[in-house]
């Protein structure tokens, strides 16, 4: 996996961190990473930043090939985060 695909998947998961914090008011590490200790992580986001990257990920999701990370990404991958991004802008709602 190349680095540009680490940074996507980091994005992707940390849009999902957000989405579960804003559902559940936390999110326990322990639940991504078993190996570690439980520990409570809050974000509290505005609703401003909410909608911002709901946009942001919806927008994305409409035409992930358009952005200059498809000249570096594969297409099929490239969809395949669109796909990810667009669920989680439709939980962000």
């Amino acid at each position: 996996m190349g680095e540009l695909d680490i940074a996507c998947g980091a994005l992707i998961d940390l849009s999902a961190i957000v989405l579960e914090s804003l559902k559940s008011g936390y999110v326990d590490l322990h639940d991504l990473d078993e190996a570690r200790q439980p520990c409570k992580l809050y974000i509290d986001a505005s609703e401003e930043k909410r909608n911002l990257l709901r946009n942001e990920l919806y927008k994305f999701s409409r035409n992930p090939l358009a952005y200059d990370l498809a000249e570096l990404v594969p297409a099929d991958d490239m969809r395949e985060l669109a796909e990810k991004a667009k669920l989680i802008s439709d939980e962000l709602l």
